[in-house]
């Protein structure tokens, strides 16, 4: 009797993913790493590193402009300012406009000195308290007036003893007269106006004289005469003689209220200056201020950093002050400010080249992330590290993972960016790029040797600006429309919507077909929660399970999706539902309902069939 033989049972084989990481849109579906996503959309990691749906967001206020910038200035009190359109206002609930008279283009702001200062590239302003009154002022109203001679003589000599602040034109002279003189010579010519004259009396005090009865004065020549000589002053070795009076230099002002960035540097770690750059017209230039007073920038406080392309920003790297320009190929990109003080204690700033190749795009997405200072550039986002061996200073990549879709960006110069909870968010064109500073790969395929960060990706989110309080996280739109992050998982009126897909499985054999058995996804757990799961074959997305995943909670009942499952632990999603002779499959979990949704982990089972792929589609 012939004996019949039973085949043996295809061999079923397992993949887990139990660890996941961000998007990869630069590598082909087939080649990304288990956990990372080819496209995934509001996702981003938890605290443990796992993928979880990112926050919506709610409206604040409508500002009916588009918001050029949000600003904070504590002075034990917290000041909240919004900058939409022209407009400058106060609060973001219930708003009190400051001002009407901004530049509608993006503004950059800093406080120094109590006070908020702002840039707008048509005017320097401040914003602060002023005889017990808070206003907005031009900077130009308030400003440092200088005494740019001491111990002059009537007719020359004296000291040199401050610049002229390039922010408004007034000056002073102070001069120690002889017996018999009375034309005294001021220290410039083609003077526009003389604004007071003092002279020190028999008892020391300063007495204010008046024009055209004291004395005369020569604009042209710069020359006061007096009618009396002031004589000799009383007081031994002190200046007896004082003029104030004003002098106009065409484009003094404009040099400074044309800028329309900052970095703040100084000497020694307590002097505090801001050093300002961006005027147009003179690109490849900044100026520094004095210490912890932005209203004095003297006209020799400058210096001229390579060629005419154009400085974009400014970061802190260790005792350095790193200053990066635009890329045109070739100029340095990036140099090194360093400061010390002479021996009349006056700042002196040194720059020398520190980095070739690579120059921001954008004078908006400069941030540090933790100590890494980033910012970004045609080639993607990159940090200035220092060769551990060398000493030398060079640019590396950060990011790799997405930057085949980042360096396609169109408009990358109005991309902006900031650091928030260990988090770099790069806003561009309705979406933001999100580097997570927890997780650090190292990526053989990269150019750079250094790590690189996961990264997640963000859409339905203008954020033209951002701001972050220790309480609050906001974006502001080019809509006008004031929003924060919350919890509710709305995006204004419309749920958040989020789906993470995996890498296209081949399960490393192309020359069978496969057919899946059974697929399980390890949920986070939620009071509320949900998921779509999907396999996509050739291309066709096909539903195979949508299930709810709630927790009964007394405090939080919903009649409409009622259960009593009351397990707060993970929870598991199984199908058994077939995907039947396949060389390729993907899988894309969704949820689009105003509810929170994470997962921890996947299984899938699958086996080999003996039939092979003979080619067509």
């Amino acid at each position: 009797m012939a004996q019949f033989k039973v085949p043996a049972s295809p061999k079923l084989y397992t993949v887990n993913i139990e660890q996941f990481k961000g998007v990869d849109f630069s590598n082909n579906p087939t080649q990304v790493a288990n956990g990372r996503s080819p496209d995934a959309v509001n996702m981003i990691s938890n605290q443990a590193g796992f993928p979880i749906k990112t926050q919506g967001y709610e409206l604040v206020y409508d500002f009916g402009s588009r918001i050029n910038g949000i600003y904070r200035l504590y002075d034990g009190q917290e000041h909240l300012l919004i900058h939409a359109g022209t407009k400058l206002y106060e609060g973001f609930t219930e708003p009190t406009l400051l001002s009407d008279n901004m530049a509608d283009q993006r503004s950059m702001g800093f406080q120094m000195s109590e006070k908020l200062w702002l840039l707008d590239g048509a005017s320097f302003k401040v914003y602060g308290k002023f005889d017990d009154t808070y206003a907005v002022k031009d900077v130009t109203e308030i400003a440092y007036v200088p005494t740019t001679s001491i111990a002059r003589g009537a007719a020359s000599g004296g000291t040199s003893f401050e610049n002229v602040n390039l922010l408004q034109p007034k000056r002073k002279n102070s001069f120690l007269a002889k017996k018999d003189e009375t034309t005294f010579q001021l220290d410039a010519s083609e003077i526009t106006e003389v604004l007071e004259v003092k002279v020190l009396d028999k008892s020391g005090e300063w007495v204010v004289k008046t024009v055209d009865t004291d004395y005369t004065v020569d604009l042209a020549l710069g020359q006061i005469k007096f009618t009396t000589a002031p004589g000799e002053s009383p007081v031994l070795g002190r200046d007896n003689v004082e003029v104030l009076f004003s002098k106009q230099v065409s484009g003094y002002t404009d040099r400074i209220n044309k800028c329309t960035t900052y970095g703040i540097y100084g000497v020694g770690g307590t002097d505090n200056r801001v050093f300002l750059t961006g005027n147009p017209d003179m690109a490849n230039f900044d100026w520094f201020s004095a210490v912890d007073d932005p209203s004095y920038i003297g006209d020799l406080n400058y210096s001229r950093i390579g060629q005419s392309s154009a400085i974009m920003g400014y970061r802190k790297i260790g005792e350095y002050m790193s200053i990066h320009k635009e890329d045109n190929e070739q100029d340095p990109t990036v140099y090194l400010r360093s400061g010390y003080l002479d021996n009349n204690n006056n700042p002196v700033f040194s720059v020398k080249q520190g980095v070739v190749g690579v120059g921001a795009v954008s004078k908006y997405a400069f941030a540090n992330l933790r100590d890494d200072p980033l910012f970004l550039s045609r080639q993607g986002v990159n940090a200035v590290v220092t060769n551990s061996i060398t000493g030398t200073r060079f640019a590396q990549d950060r990011s790799y993972y997405i930057n085949a879709r980042l360096t396609q960006e169109p408009n990358m110069e109005d991309a902006t960016a900031i650091e928030h909870n260990g988090f770099y968010y790069l806003s561009m064109n309705g979406h933001v790029y999100v580097a997570d500073s927890r997780q650090k790969t190292y990526e053989k395929n990269a150019v750079s040797e250094s790590y690189q960060y996961e990264w997640y990706y963000l859409d339905n989110r203008d954020a033209r600006c951002w701001f972050a309080n220790d309480e609050s996280f906001y974006f502001g739109r080019t809509d006008g429309k004031l929003c924060k992050f919350n919890d509710l998982m709305f995006d204004l009126d419309e749920p958040t919507k989020a789906y993470w897909t995996t890498p296209l499985f081949t399960f490393g054999e192309l020359i069978h077909y496969k057919t899946l058995k059974q697929f399980i996804l390890m949920l986070n757990p939620y009071l509320k929660s949900s998921v779509d799961i999907y396999y996509r074959v050739k291309s066709v997305e096909k539903l195979v399970k949508s299930q709810q995943s709630d927790i009964f909670d007394f405090n939080n009942i919903d009649f409409e999706r009622f259960t009593f499952n009351t397990d707060d632990g993970p929870r598991l999603m199984a199908t058994n539902r077939k995907a039947k002779k396949f060389m390729m499959i993907q899988f894309l979990f969704k949820n689009e309902q105003p509810e929170s949704f994470g997962f921890l982990q996947l299984a899938l089972n699958y086996i080999i069939l003996n039939a092979r792929y003979k080619g067509g589609s």
